[in-house]
């Protein structure tokens, strides 16, 4: 198993085998960039993929959600630099590097 999983089903998130318990809008964040790995993604790119705002509102808003997920990956004591700054340009999400996994959204047995 990865050190970093995203079950969309459950709407869980899961570090190294323990739960890390992210906001709505943290859990979008952290797909978004987690449906981007190894790609530089712009503030507004960001905030268009999470909150559908256009470009000219919430940059910061964008650092301080950054801020609380990388917090939050990393609450367990172990460093996950998994979201990288690119000074002047944006995010890069890590996630090539392998230890990280996306679980798909399961259909539901009726």
């Amino acid at each position: 198993t990865g050190d970093l999983i995203l079950d969309e089903a459950t709407h869980q998130v899961r570090a190294a085998d323990v739960p890390v318990h992210l906001s709505p809008t943290e859990f979008k964040l952290l797909r978004h960039f987690m449906a981007n790995p190894g790609r530089v993604l712009t503030q507004e790119e960001i905030l268009e993929g999470v909150w559908g705002y256009d470009a000219d509102v919430g940059g910061d808003l964008v650092k301080l959600n950054v801020s609380r997920l990388r917090r939050k990956l990393g609450a367990d004591g172990k460093p996950r630099d998994v979201i990288q700054t690119v000074p002047g340009v944006g995010y890069l999400f890590r996630g090539a590097d392998g230890g990280v996994q996306r679980e798909e959204a399961r259909p539901r047995a009726t």
